[in-house]
Order: structure tokens, then sequence, then C-alpha cells
């Protein structure tokens, strides 16, 4: 009730205003940086952006896939654990690494 306190009401042509606290002119770009602003905040200092609407599994998921903290053949490899093949299990043409499991593998290619 307080917010329609403030509204007024008059004769003039209804119009469509778009305001951003930028004081940026509509459009795409503006539109997407202001979901940006408001529904992401920034990790620790890196580069990946938690997502406020996704759920948290795919936001914690997202976030070790980037920063190579998944248990990908390669990354175990590298660690001390013995693995007897570090091909993509999917693919069997390149190491398993979290680029390969997301982007590069036959089978995340056809995913995407």
């Amino acid at each position: 009730m307080s917010l329609l306190q403030v509204v007024f009401l008059t004769n003039d042509v209804d119009k469509w205003v778009w305001e951003n606290e930028v004081g940026e002119p509509f459009s795409t770009k503006s539109i997407r940086k202001e979901i940006d602003r408001k529904s992401s905040v920034c990790s620790d200092g890196g580069s990946f952006r938690w997502n406020t609407w996704a759920p948290l599994k795919v936001n914690y998921h997202s976030w070790r896939a980037e920063s190579g903290r998944l248990a990908a053949k390669v990354s175990l490899a590298n660690r001390g654990i013995s693995v007897p093949n570090i091909l993509c299990s999917r693919c069997g043409l390149r190491e398993e690494t979290p680029d390969n499991i997301f982007a590069e593998c036959l089978w995340a290619k056809s995913v995407w």
C-alpha cells in the first residue's frame, strides 16, 4: 500500500519506461547487465559468477569444473590416484579433463 501512495494517475498516454541504476537506455545488453549485476555475486576473487536462480548443486559443479577441481581422470592421476586409462570413457579420443568432459568430447558436443 505504501508503494501505491506515491503513484499519481494522469490523462497522459501510457508509455514504457526503463529505469536502471546506471542510467543506460533500454537495450537487450542493458537488461543482461542488470540481471547479471543483481542475480550474481563473485566468488573468491576468481572469474566465476554464482547464479542465484540456479540450484546450488549446479553452481557448485560449475565452479568445480571451471576451477579444475572435478574428479576427471587426469585430475585423479595428478593427485596420485591409480587410474589405468586416462582417456575419455565416452569417446576414447582424448584425455579426460574437465574441458574434454564438457566441451571437447564428441559426446559432449552432441549434447550441446
